[in-house]
């Protein structure tokens, strides 16, 4: 026995009741690289697939969330423009990118403090890459230069800091001075520069690993 995918889609409102048959092949077809690569054990991943057009990125028409080691969310906005695009593309990379997130979870890897949740957003966007043949999601390179360097020196100093705002890191904050999707992009860097140092590890392969592990040296 091996670890698949249980797909829920929520079709109470009507919205996603046309295309939940394809959802669901889309799903299987998007996790079937993961599962191989993913050291998820043998419990299965609920994935909640809902209509909400509050919760879908607007770059991409998608939103994913995994609070756990075995939910997944996925949020759709049948109305968005890149909707189709969405399910024929976007979905690869998000479902990805959350199920690295879960087989983190499951392996007690938690995210506590900021460097914790730099790697655990970079190690998921570097292992959705590694499996899709997809370009890096937008928020892996949303700073400037100058400003990678000044938010990676102001991330360094607050490295292991567990009451860190993660909504302002990695979403942003006007009044913090943090510019959006920050902790995104830091992350990837991160992980970048790690995997560039070390050639014969992969994203994958670092599930597992404890961030301490890739604190790169000052």
């Amino acid at each position: 026995m091996s670890c698949a995918v249980a797909i829920h889609v929520l079709t109470g409102s009507g919205d996603l009741t046309p295309h939940a048959t394809r959802i669901r092949q889309q799903i299987l077809a998007a996790a079937a690289a993961p599962l191989r690569e993913l050291p998820l054990g043998d419990d299965d991943v609920d994935v909640v697939v809902q209509h909400a057009p509050q919760r879908v990125i607007p770059e991409v028409g998608l939103g994913g969330f995994a609070p756990d080691g075995h939910t997944i969310f996925l949020a759709l906005d049948t109305g968005h423009e890149k909707f189709e695009w969405a399910l024929e593309r976007e979905l690869f990379r998000t479902l990805a990118h959350e199920l690295h997130h879960v087989a983190r979870r499951r392996a007690s890897v938690q995210a506590q403090t900021l460097l914790d949740a730099l790697v655990h957003e970079g190690l998921a966007d570097h292992f959705s890459l590694e499996v899709t043949d997809m370009e890096p999601p937008p928020w892996t390179a949303a700073l400037t230069p100058a400003q990678l360097a000044d938010m990676g020196e102001r991330a360094r100093a607050d490295y292991d800091d567990q009451g860190y705002d993660h909504l302002a890191w990695f979403f942003g904050s006007d009044g913090a001075g943090i510019p959006r999707w920050t902790g995104y992009s830091l992350g990837f860097e991160l992980v970048a520069g790690y995997l560039e140092r070390h050639p014969e590890a992969s994203a994958s392969a670092l599930t597992t690993v404890p961030s301490a592990a890739l604190r790169p040296r000052l």
